[in-house]
Formats: structure tokens, C-alpha cells, sequence
């Protein structure tokens, strides 16, 4: 009886502690939108031309005119997430931004700022880091996923995800990389992943911290080009979530709870099962998507419901 005790204090110790560790794995977005309904979602400032925007079966349509703007403040970021899911409410025929963060108040001959759209001009999904300037190099990276004609169609939906990322090099240097997922799938061969530059701290070249800066000023709905801004006129937004971190390919598979009923043709389309799972065939998410996996706490309740019931499972590894 007492070696049966036991066996159960140290199950539930070892799930206490699963608990602990994978709480500190968690990553807690910093941005987060769903639009299920108008004032539903915390904190959301609406700008520009408000009279376009409207809500309908849990997305926001912007329109031409009007923006998002969180109020959003980091410090020597050298990684952030940005995801969005949209749909196209009419035929792709313009530059849709999804969204654009900068130092700067607005963008001019020196521009510096990241971002993603997709454009029916060029027919693709891309996202855009671009660094340029007088005391440091000039620098332009594009990442991008080809649209074919029927991909442009209304009715289409997207999971687009774009990472930023500063890596540390052997020599000392650091290099810059962005990665593209269009519903789930990386957009580039090379691991989706693409480096656009390296700099030696404090040789006066750009880091992403001095791109976006302290206090960015970040758009979702528009391009930061002053007051003839480009916008987000064929979409509609369904959520956007942003992380001051890179997600992992797994993570981001299961950021929004169903892939889109229209993937792009001609790749895996990723993101169409419910996550990564835990064995459960629960998935990895909290049911509405909106965070990023958390797949350890699963693990953590599966160990003491078979603890209490006398099954002696413990799991304590997360998947």
C-alpha cells in the first residue's frame, strides 16, 4: 500500500513540475485579434477612413482608408511572428497589406521596415524587409509565394505567416533571415527560410532592433507610405496574431485551428490536420486556435487523470 502511495505522490510531483516547465515553453502573443464581433477584441484601435469597416461572420473587412494600430512597445527585439488568416472578399486587384512595421514615422528615400502583402500586381504573397541608408549598406530582401490566376479569385482563404530572425554566425557576425508559411507551408525551397544580410555589431549596419525600434509604429490594413498609404481593399481579416518570437514550422501548423478550404495549388498545404497532438487526438491548441501549441499541458492533464483513476500513466515528455 505504501509503495503505491508513493508511486502516486512522485506521478503527481512529476506532473507539477511538467506543468511548470512547459508553462515556461508557453508563448503568449503579443498582438492578438480575432473579430468575432465589433469591441470583442481588447485594445483594437481602428484609423483613417472608419465608415468602410465592417464586421461580418467573424472577420473585418478595412476597405481603402482605414487601418489597425496596436499600441505596441519592445526592446532589442531580434525575433518576431506575424500570422494572419484572410480571405479575399473580391478578386485580387491592388497591393493588400497585411501589415507594416518601422521605426519611423513614416517611410521616405531612407526607408527601413518590415512587412508582408499580397499583391495582385505582382500575383504573389511576399513578405518585405528592406534597410537603406547613408551609413550603412543598402539592403532589400522579398520572400514570396507565386499566385496563379485562380488563387487570386474571391472566396480564397490564407494562413500567412512570416518570420524575422537575427542568427548568431561563427565569426561574429549576425544574419538576418525571414521565413514565409502560406497555410502552413514554408514558400521557399532552403527550409522557406531566406538570409538577406549580415552585420558585424557595431560597424553602424542595421539590426532588426533598429528597424522596427522601441516604440514601432506597426499598420495592419495598410503600408506605412505616408498619407497616400497602401491598403487592404480585397480582404478581409479573419484573425491576426503577433509574437515577439519565432514560432517553430510545428507551432505554426497549429496556430489556426482548420487550414483554409482553399490552399494554394502545388505544395503541402500544411496545417490540415488538428496539430501536433498528444496522442489524445485533441490537437495541440485550446480549441479556438488563438495561441501558439501547447501541447505539454495536454500531456500534463493525460498524467494525472491516469494517475487519479489508478492507471499509473505518467507522460512527462512533450510532443
Amino acid at each position: 500500500m505504501r509503495k503505491f502511495l508513493a508511486l502516486i505522490m512522485v506521478a503527481a510531483m512529476v506532473a507539477s513540475l511538467s506543468t511548470v516547465l512547459f508553462a515556461a515553453d508557453e508563448k503568449t502573443p503579443v498582438v492578438h485579434y480575432t473579430f468575432d464581433s465589433q469591441g470583442s477584441d481588447k485594445d483594437l484601435v481602428i484609423k483613417g477612413n472608419a465608415e468602410g469597416v465592417k464586421y461580418e461572420n467573424g472577420k473585418i473587412t478595412l476597405g481603402e482608408g482605414a487601418w489597425i494600430e496596436p499600441n505596441l512597445t519592445v526592446k532589442g527585439m531580434k525575433a518576431m511572428t506575424f500570422g494572419f488568416r484572410v480571405t479575399l472578399t473580391s478578386d485580387l486587384d491592388s497591393q493588400n497589406w497585411l501589415f507594416d512595421i518601422t521605426s519611423q514615422a513614416k517611410h521616405n528615400d531612407d526607408e527601413a521596415y518590415f512587412g508582408a502583402l499580397i499583391s495582385g500586381n505582382d500575383d504573389n504573397i511576399r513578405g518585405e524587409l528592406k534597410r537603406k541608408g547613408e551609413v550603412w549598406c543598402a539592403g532589400w530582401g522579398v520572400i514570396a509565394k507565386k499566385l496563379t490566376e485562380d488563387e487570386m479569385k474571391a472566396g480564397k482563404t490564407y494562413d500567412i505567416v512570416l518570420t524575422i530572425e537575427e542568427l548568431a554566425n561563427d565569426d561574429g557576425t549576425v544574419s538576418v533571415w525571414q521565413t514565409l508559411y502560406v497555410n502552413g507551408a514554408v514558400a521557399l525551397d532552403n527550409d522557406g527560410k531566406e538570409q538577406h544580410w549580415e552585420y558585424l555589431p557595431g560597424d553602424g549596419k542595421k539590426s532588426i532592433a533598429d528597424v522596427i525600434g522601441d516604440n514601432p509604429v506597426l499598420m495592419i490594413g495598410r503600408a506605412n507610405w505616408g498619407d497616400n498609404g497602401e491598403f487592404a481593399k480585397n480582404l478581409a481579416f479573419d484573425e491576426v496574431v503577433i509574437y515577439d518570437s519565432v514560432l517553430s514550422a510545428d507551432e505554426v501548423k497549429g496556430l489556426f485551428p482548420s487550414s483554409p478550404a482553399t490552399p494554394p495549388a502545388g505544395g503541402d498545404s500544411g496545417n490540415t490536420g488538428t496539430g501536433s497532438g498528444t496522442g489524445t487526438g485533441t490537437g495541440s491548441g485550446t480549441g479556438s486556435g488563438t495561441t501558439a501549441p501547447a501541447t505539454g499541458f495536454a500531456t500534463v492533464a493525460i498524467a494525472l487523470v491516469a494517475v487519479g483513476s489508478g492507471a499509473y500513466i505518467v507522460s512527462k515528455k512533450r510532443h
